[in-house]
């Protein structure tokens, strides 16, 4: 098989278990014969021992720079996915690890567009921890790792069951390439080590608290450190205590080369891959509250005192803890043996592998009604229309809905009168929800696809939205990224309905959708209230409503941008005005928030961040 792994940085410590996780993963399918690829922002100069396994370290395409995404993870998905179609051969199956979302946009091309591209693989590793400072793009990456979770192929853990009805593996992190040492307890231990990153959700702070109250032992922290102290700096430097703290330790031999007592207060936050490394050098694991890892000395209680009186008590039997090391040792060997590992992972990749079978239908063809509004820009309309039929397909009858909004331009009115094959609305002038409102009581068709008279969509764009919609019912509209042209130019990538986020941050995919048609029966259509930004709060009702869209993230929709468009003849003036009309009406997604929304908010005004790509190409025109 041809297996791709997927880290964005790869680190030597093997306290962050997802990069000892690929380490070891790919090392170990390479040489179960199959061909390896490991696409990391690391270096291969940097991954030696990678590449001297016959691992082909790959480095993600570079960055467009001419798209525009609202989140730095999103694009780095983005070019993940870009990466995997790059290469000459295709990969049977990806992995990745849920944190960070990596394979957000390799999910969605293969939920939306047909099994295209490689089945993948969601890792679930120990969460990686987040510094404090509070921003949108928390939302992203949580909207992004969710995703991956609900739609990827199949779930990988390293312990534990899995939910029924989805397709998951089951196997160890294969840390344990080589048998170690292990120290011969002899004597009572008075060394007590925590093992694992340096973080404010790792647990470490609640181990000083317990070894606090231990007199007469070595106290010891040993883990990489992450930017999570109270103002997303160094959290070894924050940690004010007197036990030697073993920063960035590449080595565990060399931590567990002394007999010791592995502390874990929290063994909820303990990743497994951690456990069985230490359990195969013959650390003796203590642990608070409830274990499923067979090799782990659980306290009931987790209260401080319990832990410390539990480490108090087993340090003084020697000759019971080096039999519990031996035994520990031992059967950890044998379960996270390399052979039944590599086994078991082809188990799950060879059935990712065979194409699911699929019941023959007789075709059925579909109606489709683009709404077109129409408001002087008659210059542009005819356009519109064309590339509408453009997308005709044999299985979609499509139906084009002009709506005359009172246009007072003579030319404009000509031209709508001239069209021909369309079906025509004129009306007094009503605003573009207004509009868009009447074409869709007008249309007929299942599906409705809303078009502003001054923008385009791709050929294709038709075909892949209606295939995405025909294959999931869990899709009420699907959308695509957006291709400026005109006064400037370049791509927007918008993310997908981030619910938290919606009434201030538009995430979701700018106008042209295509819609079912029962949707605008159940939300009531677009808001006659709002002169602009009337979709975005379709979208936001359609959430609240229950009603899912998603995003194909090619540039398929074609968006003109002139001096005469409304963007610049109104929105961007009233901008603040139609944002707090948004908040107002939908402050049910805001209130639940508390103090994290004013932090949120408090990032997007200190750093400046603008949203809007009209308002930023002024910003730089004014220049």
């Amino acid at each position: 098989m041809r297996l791709a792994y997927a880290l964005r940085t790869i680190r030597p410590e093997p306290t962050d278990s997802a990069s000892s996780y690929v380490r070891a993963m790919a090392t170990l399918m390479a040489g179960a014969g199959h061909e390896v690829i490991v696409i990391t922002e690391t270096p291969a100069t940097r991954l030696a021992s990678l590449t001297g396994a016959g691992v082909r370290v790959l480095p993600p395409v570079p960055s467009k720079p001419d798209w525009w995404y609202l989140s730095p993870g999103h694009e780095y998905a983005d070019r993940v996915s870009q990466t995997l179609a790059s290469l000459d051969e295709s990969v049977d199956v990806i992995e990745a690890p849920v944190v960070g979302g990596e394979a957000f946009t390799a999910v969605r091309m293969r939920r939306l567009l047909g099994h295209q591209g490689p089945p993948v693989v969601a890792r679930v590793t120990a969460t990686s921890a987040t510094a404090p400072p509070v921003s949108f793009h928390d939302d992203v990456r949580k909207f992004a790792e969710g995703y991956v979770l609900r739609h990827c192929d199949a779930i990988s853990l390293p312990a534990g069951e899995g939910d029924r009805g989805r397709v998951w593996g089951v196997w160890p992190t294969p840390l344990i390439t080589e048998t170690p040492a292990r120290a011969e307890i002899t004597d009572p231990v008075r060394r007590v080590v925590f093992l694992g990153e340096l973080s404010r959700t790792s647990g470490v702070e609640a181990f000083l608290d317990a070894t606090g109250r231990l007199a007469s032992f070595t106290v010891e922290v040993a883990g990489h450190d992450t930017p999570t102290d109270p103002f997303g700096r160094s959290y070894a430097a924050s940690l004010r205590s007197p036990v030697t703290i073993l920063k960035d330790t590449g080595d565990l031999d060399e931590v567990l080369a002394r007999p010791a007592i592995l502390l874990v207060p929290d063994l909820s936050l303990a990743p497994p891959e951690i456990l069985d490394a230490a359990a195969a050098r013959g650390a003796v694991i203590i642990g608070g509250g409830t274990s499923t890892h067979p090799h782990v000395l659980a306290v009931s209680y987790t209260s401080p005192e319990a832990l410390a009186n539990a480490v108090q008590a087993w340090s003084d039997r020697p000759e019971e803890l080096e039999a519990r090391s031996r035994a520990v040792r031992r059967d950890t060997l044998n379960r996270c043996h390399p052979t039944a590992v590599a086994q078991a992972a082809e188990r799950l990749y060879r059935a990712l592998c065979k194409p699911p079978s699929r019941a023959r239908r007789a075709p059925k063809r579909h109606s489709v009604s683009f709404v077109i509004p129409l408001y002087n820009q008659g210059a542009f309309v005819q356009e519109a229309v064309a590339a509408a039929r453009a997308g005709r397909r044999d299985d979609a009858e499509v139906e084009i809905v002009v709506v005359d909004d009172g246009s007072t331009d003579d030319r404009t009115r000509r031209v709508f009168d001239e069209l021909s094959g369309v079906v025509k609305v004129r009306q007094e002038n009503k605003g573009l929800a207004g509009a868009r409102n009447a074409g869709v009581l007008a249309s007929t068709g299942e599906f409705v696809a809303p078009l502003d008279a001054d923008d385009l969509v791709s050929d294709s764009f038709l075909g892949k939205a209606l295939h995405a919609l025909l294959h999931d019912a869990a899709l009420s509209y699907v959308s695509c990224y957006s291709r400026n042209f005109g006064l400037f130019e370049g791509v927007f990538a918008p993310l997908g309905n981030v619910a938290s986020l919606m009434p201030f941050l538009h995430t979701d995919a700018r106008c042209t959708s295509l819609y079912r048609r029962s949707v605008f029966d159940q939300v009531g259509g677009y808001d006659e209230e709002m002169p602009a930004y009337e979709d975005w709060d379709l979208q936001i009702r359609m959430h609240k409503a229950g009603l899912l869209g998603d995003i194909i993230p090619e540039a398929l929709f074609l968006y003109r941008r002139h001096s005469g468009s409304m963007v610049f003849r109104y929105s961007n003036a009233a901008r603040v005005e139609l944002l707090q009309y948004l908040m107002r009406k939908h402050g049910d997604l805001l209130e639940p928030q508390g103090v994290d929304l004013a932090l949120k908010l408090a990032h997007l005004w200190l750093t400046k961040f603008e949203a809007s790509e009209s308002m930023r190409f002024l910003e730089n025109h004014d220049s």
